[in-house]
């Protein structure tokens, strides 16, 4: 039902992909107090990094699925949902300083 739903939606899918990413890293980030690492000379959020690999290496594996297709779209939705969500959390913990 819920597929049926999103592929009535004109991109229903890549909307979800990037809302769930949006909600994933927004909840690793304040599951590790947007904790940031420095890496050369600049902080980065670390759950920007952590969920940003695994959004590429889950588009990535879909590669070797038969049954499933690997999608630059997809990926591009899944890493905006990231970004926006590393985004919002590190606007909130400056708005609180």
């Amino acid at each position: 039902m819920l597929f049926k739903f999103v592929a009535a939606i004109p991109f229903g899918d890549k909307i979800g992909h990037f809302l769930i990413f949006l909600l994933i890293t927004i909840c690793t980030n304040i599951g590790i107090n947007a904790k940031q690492v420095f890496i050369y000379g600049k902080h980065y959020s670390l759950a920007f990094l952590l969920i940003g690999l695994l959004a590429t290496s889950e588009e990535f594996s879909q590669i070797f699925i038969a049954s499933r297709s690997f999608d630059w779209i997809d990926l591009t939705a899944s890493l905006g949902g990231v970004w926006c969500g590393a985004k919002l959390k590190s606007a909130q913990k400056q708005e609180n300083l």
